[in-house]
């Protein structure tokens, strides 16, 4: 039970903080990810595939993301299975998913 009411209120963090940067996703039922359609664009770089598009947040947003395809849609798959990096000032998994989150703030997508 402990465990389940950890990741809800992981969950709930990342899936607040990305509907801030404007990604649609939501709760999973179950599960460690959440998934949201992966933008097209980037602050102007255009994305062939979702694939890119989670190569371009690793390498310029040092952000860990990965791609799915599902249903004819292009997705992205964020994780709240997150390690602490005290040494960078990240010392728990919500300062981790908030700083993710400032970090996307700072782009303009377009979904």
């Amino acid at each position: 039970l402990e465990t389940r009411i950890r990741y809800q209120v992981l969950h709930r963090r990342l899936a607040d903080g990305l509907q801030q940067a404007g990604f649609v996703g939501g709760m999973p039922d179950a599960g460690l990810c959440q998934f949201t359609p992966a933008p097209k664009s980037a602050d102007g770089i255009l994305f062939a595939s979702a694939a890119e598009c989670a190569k371009w947040f690793r390498e310029k947003l040092r952000i860990s993301v990965m791609h799915a395809q599902a249903a004819g849609g292009q997705w992205l798959r964020w994780a709240v299975t997150i390690q602490p990096v005290p040494e960078c000032g990240l010392p728990d998994e919500s300062s981790i998913i908030a700083e993710a989150v400032r970090r996307l703030q700072f782009v303009k997508f377009v979904f």
